[in-house]
């Protein structure tokens, strides 16, 4: 029984994971190293406004809008 369970909380974590599909990402200066996810949305909107704010919020810091590898927006620290 503990083996189904630990197979439907798997399933669980993952649908959720796919769910909140775009993140919004500050990485090292050089753009390297995955420092912290700030946020993540299933909301194309709301994550692009989440995106912009952060910028604001760290101006310098390293910010991508990913949606899942696939890159939507960068702010780099120089910018």
């Amino acid at each position: 029984m503990a083996h189904t369970l630990s197979e439907r909380q798997h399933a669980a974590r993952a649908a959720d994971e796919n769910a909140l599909s775009f993140a919004v990402l500050e990485w090292s200066v050089d753009g390297n190293h995955l420092e912290r996810v700030l946020s993540r949305f299933a909301n194309m909107l709301v994550a692009r406004a989440t995106f912009e704010e952060s910028c604001r919020l760290y101006p310098g810091s390293f910010v991508t809008l990913q949606h899942g590898a696939r890159l939507i927006s960068i702010k780099r620290p120089d910018e």
